[in-house]
């Protein structure tokens, strides 16, 4: 048994994160935050992107503003 921690890939979170938005719905909770982190994962497995993890989400906000933040 490895002891090191290891990130999910995008495409994992992003799935999990669908069960908490559908569950906060049934209960009628509100998670603005959560939202736009599963938006933002979603469009890293649109862009081919969903098997990195949640440090990757970096490129595409580099698509969205058109610019490239890190050398």
């Amino acid at each position: 048994r490895s002891t090191q921690s290891r990130s999910s890939a995008a495409s994992d979170v992003y799935k999990r994160q669908g069960i908490v938005i559908e569950t906060a719905r049934q209960v009628g909770a509100v998670l603005p935050s959560t939202a736009v982190a599963s938006q933002l994962y979603q469009s890293m497995i649109q862009m081919d992107l969903g098997e990195l993890d949640n440090s990757a989400v970096i490129a595409v906000i580099e698509a969205l503003s058109g610019t490239t933040l890190l050398d």
